[in-house]
């Protein structure tokens, strides 16, 4: 077997994001780019399609806000996101709110304000998503 590189347009770099494991198509939620200075934090939604190796911004009203450092489960088929992380020079907000998003165009639903813990510095294992060519 061989590995290719190309050139993907996709999502902007980031840290901290969260993808929804056991769901299919692979969706990645949020994070923050940090190179320097205050961190910009993600709201965006992107879907990645294994079979062409290209990446979709979906666009979802009314869900969470931007964050990083989530957690992202599969709960009862809908991928759900859990709690999270807001920092720059002036704010720090920790959420430990509950959303689940039904299918990959949503909509989102909030299911809990406040969940019993805040959950910011979790962290959760992915796979990556790699197409081999014959």
């Amino acid at each position: 077997s061989t590995w290719t590189t190309g050139v993907m347009s996709g999502p902007p770099p980031r840290v901290g994001g969260t993808f929804f494991p056991g769901m299919s198509p692979p969706m990645l939620f949020g994070g923050a780019l940090a190179l320097s200075g205050p961190a910009a934090h993600f709201a965006d939604l992107w879907e990645f399609d294994v079979a062409t190796l290209t990446w979709t911004e979906r666009t979802v009203m009314n869900g969470p806000s931007a964050r990083r450092h989530m957690v992202g489960v599969t709960i009862s088929g809908n991928r759900t996101l859990i709690g999270g992380l807001y920092a720059d020079q002036a704010t720090t907000l920790e959420y430990t709110d509950v959303w689940a998003l039904a299918g990959p165009m949503g909509p989102w639903q909030q299911l809990r304000s406040n969940a019993p813990t805040a959950s910011s510095g979790v962290t959760q294992g992915f796979s990556v998503i790699a197409r081999e060519t014959p």
